[in-house]
Parts: C-alpha cells; sequence; structure tokens
C-alpha cells in the first residue's frame, strides 16, 4: 500500500516502483479508479468513479480510455461504445433520459460525422437545459428574428428533435 503526503493512496501491484499490474487508487479528491496499470498508467479494463457519482467502465491505455466502454453520468444519461485517446470515436450509442438516444459513428465526441459531413455534436445537459429555455423565450415572445438558433447551429437539428419529441426518449436523426 502506497500513501501519498495529499492523502492519496494506492493499494495494488507495483513493477519497477510504479504502478503495475491491478489495484485500486483513490484520490484526495474522492476520484476512484480500480483495474488494470502498465508502469505507472491506467491501461487494460477498469473503472473509474468522479466524486459526482459519473462512471467510466471499459478499456484504458496509457491513462486514456480507448477502445470499448461505457460512460454513465449521475442524471441516467449513459454512452457506450468506443473511444479513441480519452474521446468517444467509432460506433456508439448515447442516451439522455426522455430527451434523446442517437446510436451510430462518433468522430471526436461528435455523432455521425463522416469524411465530408458535418455531423452532429451531441450537447451536454446544461447547453441542452439552456438551449432548450432560449428556444422557449424565443418561441415565446414576439420578434422576427431567430438569432438563438442560428448561434448554435450544429446543435440545430438535435434542439429541433428534442422539441418535437419532448417524451419519446428518442431522436431520429
Amino acid at each position: 500500500m502506497y500513501y501519498w503526503v495529499n492523502g492519496s493512496v494506492y493499494k495494488g501491484e507495483f513493477k519497477n516502483g510504479l504502478r503495475d499490474g491491478n489495484g485500486v487508487y483513490q484520490s484526495e479528491l474522492g476520484e476512484k479508479y480500480e483495474g488494470s496499470y502498465r508502469e505507472g498508467k491506467k491501461h487494460g479494463y477498469g473503472v473509474f468513479i468522479w466524486p459526482s457519482g459519473n462512471v467510466y467502465k471499459g478499456d484504458f491505455v496509457n491513462d486514456l480510455r480507448e477502445g470499448y466502454g461505457e460512460m454513465s453520468w449521475k442524471d441516467g444519461s449513459y454512452y457506450k461504445g468506443q473511444w479513441m485517446r480519452g474521446i468517444q470515436n467509432g460506433k456508439g450509442e448515447f442516451l439522455v433520459p426522455r430527451k434523446y438516444d442517437v446510436k451510430g459513428v462518433f468522430h471526436k465526441n461528435v455523432y455521425g460525422k463522416q469524411q465530408n459531413s458535418p455531423g452532429v455534436k451531441i450537447p451536454n445537459r446544461s447547453q441542452v437545459k439552456s438551449l432548450k429555455a432560449a428556444s422557449m423565450n424565443f418561441h415565446d415572445s414576439n420578434t422576427r428574428h431567430k438569432k438563438i438558433l442560428s448561434k448554435n447551429n450544429e446543435l440545430e437539428e438535435v434542439i429541433k428533435a428534442i422539441q418535437k419529441n419532448p417524451d419519446t426518449g428518442t431522436v431520429k436523426l
């Protein structure tokens, strides 16, 4: 077992003075990782839990999410699919309960992006809330312009789908 001055703790295997093999790391901030290490870095299968309650279960390479993995957020949202260098990349599914569910190919955290396609960037929860509120304010007012939606051009398709199907939990793009 190894203790850092800041309060972090590691219990597991070492090789040449570095974490190597299986082990459990608990940071002073409340982050926890249980899984495989190689040369001091997360490498192989592991589970990473943030203090917020968000969880990643899957493969790591050189401390980054790589290969297949499942990320779940405390609000019930999740992504299941391929990762590359720590970001969603490849086949996957992203679900925000009662908002939308997209399945397909992700490229650098963007859904549906192919070589010559702009794709649809999946908004985070705070973007969805603020864009939904802004959109409602737009529709409730008597203004003639669409600055709110044009400002968020790459999210427009997702926002429209959310507005059309707020309770279905599925959005077809």
